[in-house]
This record gives structure tokens, sequence and C-alpha cells, in this order.
């Protein structure tokens, strides 16, 4: 298993390949995960950069594909998120930040910069699960202990339920192409409209939010370039809802 381990990991470095990452993952490996970890090591002494993802470290637990996907989804991750939060941090500090950079998971909680780095995938749908919680401290405040949000970017509207002042946690969530990320997260359910879609005309009766957007364009409304295909937030614009 080492040479193949070895020439395996040889193989993309000898093309000049830098900047790629490596999940290793075995079958069985929850149950007894050395072969795996013997992998790893005899990876990460070959690969020229420090994204290699180990499945069981990423979930330790039986159902291989769940385990698979999610460990091959934080592979893929680690590049984009290490460097961005790696500049991030770079930036603050020269900036004169003198805290602790610590980002948001997609369980409500939070966790520091270099958790995020190793483990990304747990910061899927982190941005939404932040809004939830921040809605559930708003509603105790305001009284309330049972509370649907909703939260709407420029492509997305994102709905959960708050029950008893705390929010909804679920074990997994799916994405696109059939990917499972198993990961404690706040359980929110998403459609494909949010602010910036076009809406078209179809007959008299029916409008249809449809999946083309709008797109960001700084200091004029969308649909003065766009007329008679408004994006969400442009008709709540016209109706005086937004100013």
């Amino acid at each position: 298993m080492r040479c193949s381990t070895r020439s395996f990991s040889c193989r993309p470095c000898s093309t000049g390949l830098t900047t790629g990452a490596v999940c290793v993952f075995f079958i069985n490996a929850y149950a007894n995960p050395a072969n795996e970890q013997r992998a790893v090591a005899a990876v990460r002494a070959l690969w020229p950069n420090g994204y290699v993802t180990a499945a069981t470290e990423v979930l330790p637990e039986i159902r291989e594909f769940e385990r698979c996907s999610t460990a091959t989804l934080n592979a893929a991750l680690q590049p984009v998120v290490g460097s961005y939060l790696t500049r991030l941090e770079r930036d603050l500090k020269a900036q004169g930040f003198g805290g602790e950079l610590l980002v948001a998971q997609s369980n409500g909680g939070v966790m520091s910069r270099q958790t995020a780095s190793d483990v990304p995938v747990r910061t899927a749908l982190s941005g939404p699960a932040a809004g939830v919680i921040a809605c559930a401290a708003i509603a105790r405040a305001a009284g309330f202990a049972n509370v649907v949000t909703g939260d709407m970017g420029g492509t997305s509207f994102d709905v959960s339920l708050v029950a008893g002042g705390e929010a909804s946690l679920c074990a997994q969530t799916s994405i696109e192409f059939g990917m499972v990320v198993r990961s404690p997260m706040i359980q929110i359910e998403t459609i494909g409209a949010g602010g910036g879609s076009i809406a078209s005309q179809h007959g008299r009766r029916r409008q249809d939010p449809g999946t083309k957007r709008t797109g960001a364009r700084r200091h004029r409304l969308p649909y003065r370039d766009l007329p008679g295909r408004d994006g969400a937030c442009c008709r709540q614009h016209v109706a005086g809802v937004l100013r």
C-alpha cells in the first residue's frame, strides 16, 4: 500500500501541479482508521501543499457515501477557503486588528480561522445559519418564542424555523448534483429566487420569477436597463415597500 500511495502522490507532482487538493477515503476506516491514517501521512509527506483531507478526520461515521461526499467537498473547499481566510487575517492585522478572527459555522456557532481552513465544509450554509441565530435573538427580545425566519439574498430565499426560542438542527443536507454534506447544521430550506430574480409575464394571470438574474449594478436600479423584466427588489422599490 505504501508504494502505491507514494506512486499516486508523485504522479500529479511530477506534472508541476502545486495548487490541488487530495481526499483520502478508505471504506471501512470508520471502524479502524489505521490504514487511512498511514496513507494520509504518506500523501502529506509528498503533496506540495497542506490541502489533504482524511475522510475520518472530517466524519468518523459509518455510511461510506455520506462520509466520502462530505470529505470530498471538504477537500475541494480547502484551497479556496484556506487561502481566502489567510489573506483576510493578514489584511486585518495590517489594519491594526488585534482580536481573534472567528468564522461562522453551519450549526450557528463559531470556529477559529485555522479550524475553518482545515474543515471548511463546516461553513456550508453558515451565512444563512448566522441569520437564523440573529433572528432568534431578535424574536426572543421582542417576546416571540416561535417564529419562521426568512432571509432573501440576491439569488435565493432561505427559510428556517425557530421553536421555543431555539433554531432547529439537522444532521445533514444535500446540495447540487446529489452531493451530501453530513455535519450538524441549522435546518434551512432554500429556493432559487432572490432579490435579483427576473420576473416574466406568461399570459395575463401568471408571473414566473424565473432562473435569470439581474446582477449587481452600482448606483442604478437594474430595471432601468431591463424594461419589462424587473428584479424582485426593483419591484418592491417601485411599489414603495423598499426606499
